[in-house]
Formats: C-alpha cells, sequence, structure tokens
C-alpha cells in the first residue's frame, strides 16, 4: 500500500457531521488528530492552535468543548467541529460539502467566510458544493452543474 503525505490527501467538510465524526472518541482528540496526523506526537502548542481556531469558528468556551464526544453537541456545533477538522489538515485541497446547511443564517456566513480566508491564507485549494446560490458568492470561480433534459451541462461563471 502506497502512503501518502497530508498535503497530497484531500480534507472533506461533510454534510452530515454526526455521521462524519466518531461518536467514541473526543472532540480534542479528533481535531488533534487531524491538526497533527497519525504518526506525529502532538506539540504542547497544537492545543492552542485548536482552541484558537474553536474560537473563531464561535465556541465561546473552547476547552469545555474539547471534553465532550459528538453526542453531546448540537448539530450546528458538530458542523463547526467538521469544519475544524477539515481547516486543521494540512490538505493541499478541501472539499466542503454543504458545509454550513445545519446552521443559522449568521453563522453560515461567518463560517463561510473563515473557510474563504483559511483557503486564501495557506496552500490549500477550496471547492465548496452547494445547492444556495447565495453561498456560492464566497467562491472566487463557480460553476453551475444544471440537469437540463436528458444531458447534464455545465457552465463557467467567474467573477
Amino acid at each position: 500500500m502506497i502512503e501518502r503525505a497530508a498535503e497530497q490527501r484531500p480534507a472533506f467538510i461533510f454534510q452530515d457531521a454526526l455521521q462524519a465524526l466518531n461518536p467514541l472518541v473526543t472532540v480534542e482528540a479528533q481535531l488533534t488528530l487531524a491538526h497533527t496526523g497519525w504518526r506525529t506526537k502532538p506539540k504542547a502548542d497544537d492545543r492552542s492552535t485548536i482552541a484558537a481556531l474553536l474560537t473563531r469558528l464561535g465556541f465561546s468556551d473552547p476547552s469545555a468543548i474539547l471534553k465532550l464526544y459528538p453526542s453531546q453537541l448540537s448539530g450546528g456545533q458538530r458542523q463547526r467541529i467538521c469544519i475544524a477538522i477539515g481547516l486543521l489538515s494540512k490538505a493541499s485541497l478541501l472539499i466542503a460539502d454543504e458545509p454550513t446547511s445545519a446552521l443559522d443564517p449568521v453563522t453560515e456566513q461567518e463560517i463561510l467566510t473563515l473557510i474563504r480566508e483559511s483557503v486564501r491564507n495557506t496552500n490549500m485549494a477550496g471547492i465548496l458544493i452547494t445547492h444556495d446560490l447565495h453561498s456560492a458568492l464566497e467562491c472566487d470561480k463557480m460553476v453551475v452543474i444544471d440537469e437540463a433534459e436528458s444531458s447534464p451541462t455545465a457552465s463557467l461563471a467567474m467573477r
């Protein structure tokens, strides 16, 4: 089996956070794994990096959230944890499938802005899959896929 470095693998933010998170593992363990990888021993500043990201994602008490299991979080909180996992990975590509579907409109805008800024400020490329054209406005380039009659067509709109 060929192993790839984290930079060569895509990171995903799935729409269904409950299915994406391991229910038997704490939030801290899942975020640490995303940030450090399987074979890297966590460093002292990893926890502060994770806590800072959780604060940016709208958690007022990151240290309390880190101790919880996914079942102890609301749907919106679980989705933010999935977003944190994607952003903490060292992947070169972030694929986000309806990442804000469980969030209220204000939080949705904040999260989309955070994802956009994170992608722009790193070497990460991003793909946002959405049915919401308002969310798609956060993207630099947009591909609209529309199934017309029997054959799918795609048109590219750049802004």
